[in-house]
């Protein structure tokens, strides 16, 4: 059948472009789910950070995927236990 699928661009520079929410490195940040703060539009690979091997972006984009189905089934997921960290010393 049809897709729905949309692509989606993000153009860099700022803190939030288009509605995502950026890192400091212009790289869009992800919920456990891999869901970006638009709602519905989930991330993963190089594009939310550089991976050293591929096989961690395979498992990055697996866990992308369910999520995805997971929204598409149930609806927004709830982001009531999102605990906000800050690169730092040991971290």
């Amino acid at each position: 059948g049809k897709s729905d699928a949309r692509y989606v661009k993000i153009a860099f520079g700022d803190d939030i472009v288009d509605g995502f929410l950026l890192s400091s490195l212009s790289q869009p940040i992800v919920y456990e789910n891999m869901e970006t703060s638009m709602e519905g539009v989930f991330a993963s690979g190089n594009v939310v950070h550089v991976h050293d091997l591929v096989d961690f972006v395979s498992l990055e984009s697996e866990k992308a995927g369910m999520g995805a189905g997971r929204y598409v089934s149930n609806g927004e997921v709830s982001k009531d236990r999102v605990v906000r960290t800050i690169n730092g010393d040991n971290i």
